[in-house]
C-alpha cells in the first residue's frame, strides 16, 4: 500500500513539469509539481518521525496528502480551463 501511495504522489511530477513546458505555463505547472513533491515529503516525514512541529502523525499525513491533492487537482482544473476556457463547456 505504501508503494502505491507514494507512486500516486510522485509519478505525476515529471509529467507536470513536461506539460507545463508544452503548454507555456512552466511556472504554474512547476508549482503543481512542487506541491506534489513537498506533500509526499510531508507524508514521509510524518510517517518516519511520528509527527512534525508538535502535530501527530495522522495530522501531518493529512496535510501532506492535501498538498499532493492540491497540486494534482490544480493541474486538472488548469487543463479543463484551457479546453475552451470553461469547465463543462
Amino acid at each position: 500500500v505504501a508503494v502505491s501511495a507514494y507512486a500516486w504522489m510522485l509519478l505525476p511530477v515529471p509529467a507536470l513539469v513536461r506539460t507545463g513546458r508544452a503548454v507555456g505555463a512552466t511556472r504554474r505547472y512547476l508549482a503543481f509539481a512542487v506541491l506534489s513533491t513537498v506533500g509526499a515529503g510531508v507524508v514521509l516525514a510524518g510517517t518516519l518521525s511520528g509527527g512534525v512541529l508538535g502535530l501527530d502523525a495522522t495530522t501531518v499525513t493529512l496535510v501532506g496528502v492535501a498538498l499532493v491533492a492540491l497540486g494534482q487537482t490544480g493541474s486538472v482544473v488548469d487543463a479543463a480551463l484551457r479546453n475552451d476556457g470553461a469547465l463543462g463547456a
